[in-house]
């Protein structure tokens, strides 16, 4: 509880980056399962990405609080997450592309790639805005010393 209080607003943005990340991978798999005829063929990957994504911010939210603020483990954890965060957008985009290209043409009826449109822009939104914020965090103190 004191490594809660000891927490700046840097440190409070890394806890809702790793609570967005997260929630990205619940998206995630939301996305894979929605349909067998639009499942993901790299999902095993992405969601391995996506678990050492989390795994690495939450790296980066203890290590200052036992090391100190301005950290290297905590810095290197968030340039990782920061990177693997953004290869999951690409590989995502990339391999919707056909789909969302029907929808907005052709398909625009297919109401079950609607919902996989859906689902894959919340993912990469929430993998973005917490790609954002750990960038944002890491130029500011995250405890209190």
């Amino acid at each position: 509880m004191t490594a809660l209080k000891n927490r700046t607003v840097g440190g409070y943005l890394q806890i809702v980056a790793a609570i967005l990340g997260i929630a990205g991978l619940v998206l995630l798999v939301i996305n894979n399962n929605i349909s067998t005829s639009y499942s993901l063929s790299s999902f095993g990957l992405l969601a391995t990405g996506a678990v050492a994504g989390i795994v690495l911010s939450v790296v980066a939210v203890i290590t200052p609080t036992k090391l100190g603020d301005l950290d290297v483990v905590s810095t290197l954890s968030i340039m990782v997450t920061v990177g693997v965060y953004g290869l999951i957008i690409g590989q995502m985009a990339n391999e919707r592309i056909l789909m969302i290209s029907g929808l907005f043409s052709w398909n625009s009826q297919n109401s079950t790639a609607w919902s996989v449109f859906y689902m894959m822009i919340a993912s990469i939104v929430c993998f973005a805005i917490a790609a954002v914020l750990l960038i944002v965090t890491s130029f500011m103190k995250t405890v209190k010393e």
